[in-house]
């Protein structure tokens, strides 16, 4: 498969590198330190950045705060009528 020139450099250093990370390995964690880092790390383990959605079929289920505040914002379309060019804040 031919790739474009700006994947070359990276491809050659995959290829140089390759014959060490073969014998490479990486230690694997107790189920419990796994999830001591997923719960310091990961954001689907952070409260705060979840909320329940307010309305809609999936009212109830907890989603990012960013999506629910798309889901449950006002629309910019209805039928053939674009509302504003600048949808304006709701907070």
């Amino acid at each position: 498969m031919t790739y474009p020139a700006s994947i070359h450099e990276s491809q050659v250093l995959v290829e140089t590198s390759r014959p060490k990370r073969i014998h490479e390995s990486f230690p694997h964690f107790l189920p419990e330190e796994r999830e001591s880092l997923l719960r310091a790390f990961h954001p689907d383990y952070i409260a705060d950045a979840f909320r329940e959605l307010r309305i809609g079929p999936n009212k109830g289920d907890r989603t990012p705060r960013e999506l629910a505040d798309v889901l449950e914002g006002m629309p910019l379309v209805i039928g053939d009528t674009i509302l504003s060019s600048r949808p304006r804040s709701e907070r």
